[in-house]
């Protein structure tokens, strides 16, 4: 009864559920203490009790939403933590990826050197050996122009010899020419 100062179930249906069952029974019970106690000292308590249950709705109401806020927000959070887990996985394939290219460059590098120093010990050995074929290049080329200095002065030398015979030839011929032709006369 709303003469009773007492809110009616249609008040309370606002109420969340549980504290509208325990304005039931409280409005029940307050009912209860009416009859025995009279209306007066009752209807002192009813405001007192109508702001407490107000204020516990109101907490009830506020938790509902802070429970719906903590779902929300851990959501949130795993999905972030997932998404987190999932970033710094591939942030380590990445790093695992670029320290394999810097093991396979510094590999490359260092087999790089080695045949860079190959190819230069290649290079002074082969720089040596011509030296040495070139040297004996000149010694055979100066060794050529000697030996043919000595075929020239050789072949004059033949030359003359060869004159000289046939010279000598020619004044035998000539000579026994001259012999034969006494000797027929």
């Amino acid at each position: 009864d709303e003469s009773d100062g007492i809110r009616t179930d249609g008040d309370l249906a606002a109420m969340s559920d549980r504290v509208s069952r325990l304005a039931s029974a409280l409005r029940t019970r307050l009912e209860h203490l009416m009859e025995e106690c009279g209306r007066e000292p009752v209807q002192q308590l009813i405001p007192l009790v109508v702001e407490a249950l107000e204020e516990l709705n109101s907490a009830t109401s506020d938790a509902k939403e802070h429970v719906i806020a903590l779902r929300e927000l851990t959501s949130d959070h795993e999905q972030l933590f997932k998404q987190y887990n999932t970033e710094k996985q591939k942030r380590m394939d990445a790093e695992k990826r670029g320290m394999a290219v810097e093991d396979a460059l510094n590999t490359r590098v260092g087999e790089l050197k080695d045949e860079l120093l190959s190819l230069r010990s290649e290079q002074s050995k082969l720089r040596s050996r011509w030296k040495i074929q070139k040297d004996r290049a000149d010694k055979l080329e100066v060794k050529l122009d000697g030996l043919q200095q000595a075929y020239n002065g050789l072949q004059e030398k033949h030359t003359k010899a060869v004159s000289r015979h046939a010279v000598l030839n020619w004044q035998s011929v000539r000579s026994l020419n001259r012999s034969f032709r006494l000797a027929r006369s």
